[in-house]
């Protein structure tokens, strides 16, 4: 009988727990538009997935994809589009080379003959954006160096 009081103890407990941190409660964040265009030899770059790393603080994950145009716009992981203000780090990784079979050569996204393997990882890139509250968050890279 005391085990069953107890679960039902545990049980009561985590729904109110789980309902204290559902609904207004929750702080939304306030993002703005970052956008750009990839490029390589001064044609569009499509499917290039942008990673942006906070270098100012907790920023939750932000990515892009370039489209068939080369452009993209950032978004959050929940698909709210743009981002905090702060500096970012891009790293870049090629969605085509992603999608060759990982077993193998080619197959790894951070191995790509269209991206410079400088700009393939957080602690080398040397990508950065300052996204501000004001203003156009705009970022457009040239992948021929």
């Amino acid at each position: 009988m005391l085990t069953k009081k107890l679960s039902s103890f545990s049980f009561h407990s985590f729904v109110i727990l789980a309902c204290l941190g559902c609904g207004s409660g929750v702080e939304k964040l306030d993002l703005h538009p970052v956008t750009g265009k990839v490029t390589k030899g001064g044609e569009p770059a499509a499917d290039i997935m942008l990673t942006l790393f906070s270098k100012t603080g907790d920023a939750p994950g932000l990515m892009a994809v370039t489209g068939a145009d080369g452009t993209f716009e950032v978004a959050m992981g929940n698909g709210d589009k743009g981002a905090p203000v702060g500096t970012y780090a891009i790293v870049l990784s090629d969605r085509q080379a992603a999608e060759v079979d990982y077993n193998k050569p080619g197959g790894d996204p951070t191995k790509s003959e269209r991206i410079p393997k400088v700009l393939t990882d957080r602690s080398t890139t040397d990508l950065l954006v300052e996204v501000k509250a004001d203003g156009e968050n705009t970022i457009d890279i040239e992948l021929d160096r």
